[in-house]
């Protein structure tokens, strides 16, 4: 029997039962209730009144918050995956996973795709909601890895749809008519952007130990 700490808002407790190695997630920044919990646990067993309820009967929702709490938060790009994980929680996340299926997988991409976007009213396009599709893929994994559900990942069977193509050169007119309309923090990001090729987040996260001056160089890391 062990407890093993789980990012920073949980810990991951082990115990047998008739032969079999148990894993349970313990929601608690507190060692000493994890500890108590296993303890319950221990005492359940010994004295006939422990129940082994499936491992498939958590539910999306929860899931998606131990993905969010041990995994998602130590990312650059918390942010945006958070916000679309919370997106899933709120369509999905009722659902418990044994029941999460192919044809309920189908059936959420097939929703998201004939609903429109909260912040531009238009149609959501595919490469949002595949996107969605891939954050859910990862919780699930990182789920089945760590013990928490047993598989096989639904998300697996689901084709990605045909995202359109947005690739295109901007002409001297647009980028100085984009330079003309930016605030004087964010024109300095464009003309980086614009010369270099580099990514927003390259460019965001970029130190000064990568910036040479006097040279006139930038290094962008991966």
């Amino acid at each position: 029997m062990s407890i093993r700490k789980r990012g920073t808002s949980s810990f991951e407790i082990r115990y047998s039962f008739n032969g079999q190695r148990i894993s349970e997630n313990v929601k608690t920044n507190s060692i000493s209730f994890a500890q108590a919990v296993l303890d319950k646990r221990k005492t359940e067993i010994l004295e006939g009144r422990y129940f082994q309820s499936s491992k498939n009967d958590i539910t999306i929702g929860e899931l998606i918050d131990a993905h969010i709490s041990n995994h998602v938060k130590f990312l650059k790009s918390s942010v945006g995956t958070t916000h679309a994980l919370h997106r899933i929680r709120f369509k999905i996340g009722h659902i418990k996973f044994k029941h999460f299926t192919v044809a309920r997988a189908l059936r959420y991409q097939s929703e998201r795709l004939n609903s429109r976007s909260s912040t531009r009213g238009n149609d959501l396009i595919p490469a949002t909601v595949n996107r969605e599709l891939a954050y859910l893929y990862s919780a699930i994994n990182r789920a089945i890895k760590h013990d928490l559900i047993t598989g096989p990942n639904p998300i697996s069977k689901i084709d990605r749809k045909n995202e359109i193509s947005r690739d295109r050169i901007l002409s001297d007119n647009e980028e100085q008519l984009l330079y003309n309309y930016l605030d004087e923090h964010v024109k300095i990001l464009l003309i980086a952007a614009l010369e270099t090729g580099a990514r927003k987040s390259e460019l965001l996260y970029l130190k000064w130990c990568n910036v040479d001056l006097v040279g006139k160089w930038i290094k962008i890391s991966s």
